[in-house]
């Protein structure tokens, strides 16, 4: 197990500004919902700039978040294991090997 970034979901209001009352509400929220930190991101689509916010929640992954992750890296694993396999099959019949 290891400390992961887990995002929760939040809709953040701060496009245009907030005011220090109305942050520290966010804040308090955001605190009860387990979020450790906010990762801000500058973004630009078609040369428009905008701020991207995600709410983190930075901590150990429960053994059960564990075991998730180990199962779909396995099927991961061998879905690009398959993927290979099928490659080598299309080029040895390709070049008559």
């Amino acid at each position: 197990m290891e400390i992961r970034d887990f995002e929760i979901e939040y809709e953040f209001d701060w496009s245009y500004g907030i005011s220090i009352d109305d942050l520290q509400k966010d804040l308090d929220e955001l605190r009860a919902l387990g979020v450790t930190h906010i990762d801000i991101e500058p973004q630009s689509n078609y040369d428009v700039p905008y701020i991207v916010y995600q709410a983190i929640s930075r901590r150990m992954e429960t053994p059960e978040e564990y075991q998730e992750r180990l199962s779909k890296d396995k099927a991961w694993q061998e879905e690009l294991r398959r993927r290979d396999v099928e490659q080598y099959e299309r080029l040895k019949e390709k070049l008559g090997l």
